[in-house]
């Protein structure tokens, strides 16, 4: 920053995540910041759980989501430009694509179809986890906020262990409904 507090050039042209944790982006294992650093592709094998319930099985259904699986190929794929990222999960042959950019206030935006969800970022013990800050329907410019009773809470994280990359685990669940669907499992960046 400058004296003024304007952000510097090299700031403002850094990566998304890099932007967002300020100096706390060299406190996370470099298998994380790769992952967030550069444009490009990640695959791995994950554990994908639907939620029981009918109304978590219909909104999986809805959303195009894959059944349970115990071991199934997941492609992550990150495109960028300067304000924001295009994360395309691809869940085998099932897509969850979102849009993740940074708001005024320094929170990540994270947004699929209509709904917008806001995390603040915290990196502990060289693990990243996100903080669900709130929810809304979004249409246009336009964000209707979501009353917790009625909002989906997302927990999600990623930590390096048995030195095998980034361990990815997010859970999205609602009340009343319970889990709506959870998925995990280790993925590693493809060489170019």
């Amino acid at each position: 920053m400058t004296a003024a507090g304007e952000p510097t050039r090299v700031e403002r042209s850094s990566a998304l995540y890099a932007r967002l944790l300020g100096p706390a982006w060299l406190d996370l294992h470099p298998a994380i910041r790769s992952l967030h650093l550069t444009a490009g592709a990640a695959t791995g094998r994950f554990e994908f759980l639907r939620g029981r319930g009918l109304a978590a099985r219909l909104a999986c259904w809805v959303l195009c989501l894959p059944s349970s699986a115990t071991a199934l190929d997941v492609r992550l794929t990150i495109d960028r430009d300067a304000d924001s990222e295009v994360w395309t999960r691809a869940f085998g042959r099932r897509l969850l694509v979102t849009t993740q950019r940074e708001l005024p206030d320094g929170s990540l935006a994270e947004r699929f179809g209509a709904l917008e969800f806001r995390f603040h970022l915290r990196v502990v013990e060289d693990t990243l986890t996100y903080m669900q800050a709130g929810a809304a329907v979004a249409l246009g410019r336009l964000r209707v906020p979501l009353p917790r009773w009625m909002s989906p809470g997302v927990a999600a994280r990623e930590a390096c262990v048995y030195g095998r990359g980034p361990h990815v685990q997010v859970r999205i669940s609602m009340p009343l409904i319970g889990l709506v669907m959870s998925y995990e499992g280790c993925i590693q960046r493809e060489r170019p």
